[in-house]
């Protein structure tokens, strides 16, 4: 077992003494719990494929955009 000394901010400190009076546990088991399910989470985040958002194939435009003209009349006609 390799003893590291930890300097957390005062925030955090709080919130690792206040959970570990809570469980009765101590601040390092908590800290060491809570170190390890950041890291599995982490890992299992990496493993998520990108979303990829679907494709519809909608055939042909519904309004020739390269007429501008065009566009704004039937914009117009609702």
């Amino acid at each position: 077992m390799t003893r590291t000394t930890l300097n957390p901010d005062d925030d955090v400190a709080r919130q690792l003494a206040d959970q570990a009076r809570g469980a009765g546990r101590s601040v390092s088991r908590v800290a060491n719990h809570l170190l390890g399910a950041g890291f599995v989470a982490r890992q299992q985040r990496r493993r998520l494929s990108p979303y990829l958002p679907p494709e519809v194939d909608t055939v042909l435009p519904l309004v020739d955009v390269t007429d501008v003209g065009e566009a704004l009349e039937r914009l117009e006609a609702g």
